[in-house]
């Protein structure tokens, strides 16, 4: 947190601080308020779409300096002079860091994209990855449900979906994912269900379906964590995903070619960056994850 703080107040602005969950933006946002930077908002799908769009209005019109923001914000969004990226929680892929990042310096002006990373990051998106699928026993739980409605009634109306969510624990993308592939194996059809009897061949399937995704998933998630943990050139690296590779020398190309980060900073005072204790990490822990999501 304390090195957070130090970029913002630090780097010229405006900026974008991307988060893994709408609770971290929410609490990072009231802690950046705290240190007096008041010009600062938290940006998630969870709002209001009426909420959305001002935040989005204000930052475009230069009343907001940082946005404490989910991948949710940025599509759409052309800031030209946006100065900095900042990812306090790493995504999942390659491919969404660097469309984050290439939100920043679209004036073509010097920007910089900055990762915070420590070793117990690495849960985090693994969790991440968990949530989006529902576990082998919410499964079996869904179907046991459907084939009993079936039977009862052969109807699947909007409550009963409720009902189904409700009582398996499962969240409604989860639920998403299993009705768009009931459709898929023609054991549903609008409302009227027609599981019974393919349930068992319908689970092999989804078990496959969730195994196969969670193995990309995580493979993408590797290239992210082999990609921090390199010695050689980052710009380099990336590219090299993606089969590209720099064409000419570029001055402050990243941590390990160097880089001058005073050259970002708003003004040119002399950082006391390297004063920053991190003593209070385990007392601020506790508190983000007692608090309510």
């Amino acid at each position: 947190m304390n090195t957070l703080v130090h970029y913002i107040k630090s780097l010229q602005g405006p900026g974008m601080v991307y988060f893994s969950s709408k609770k971290w933006a929410e609490i990072i946002a009231e802690r950046i308020r705290s240190e007096n930077i008041a010009r600062v908002a938290y940006y998630h799908g969870g709002l209001e779409s009426e909420d959305r769009l001002q935040i989005q209005a204000q930052f475009l019109n230069d009343q907001l300096d940082v946005i404490c923001c989910t991948n949710a914000f940025g599509m759409g969004i052309n800031k030209k002079d946006i100065r900095y990226i900042i990812h306090f929680h790493y995504p999942v892929q390659m491919e969404s860091y660097l469309q984050e990042i290439g939100r920043a310096g679209r004036d073509r002006k010097s920007s910089i994209a900055i990762v915070l990373h420590s070793y117990d990051d690495q849960y985090l998106p693994l969790s991440l990855i968990d949530s989006e699928f529902p576990d082998f026993d919410q499964l079996d739980h869904t179907i046991k449900l459907l084939v009993e409605l079936e039977q009862k009634q052969n109807l699947l109306s909007k409550q009963h979906e409720q009902l189904i969510v409700e009582e398996t624990g499962i969240t409604e993308s989860m639920w998403r994912l299993i009705r768009y592939h009931l459709e898929q194996a023609y054991a549903l059809s609008g409302e009227r269900l027609a599981l019974s009897g393919i349930e068992e061949k319908f689970r092999q399937k989804m078990i496959t379906f969730i195994s196969d995704r969670k193995a990309k998933k995580v493979a993408k998630l590797q290239e992210v964590e082999t990609w921090l943990e390199t010695k050689s050139c980052r710009r380099d690296a990336y590219l090299h995903l993606f089969d590209e590779e720099k064409t000419v020398p570029i001055e402050n190309c990243c941590d390990i070619c160097g880089i001058n980060e005073h050259q970002y900073f708003a003004t040119n005072q002399n950082s006391s960056y390297e004063t920053f204790l991190l003593s209070d990490w385990k007392l601020e822990l506790k508190m983000l994850l007692h608090q309510k999501d």
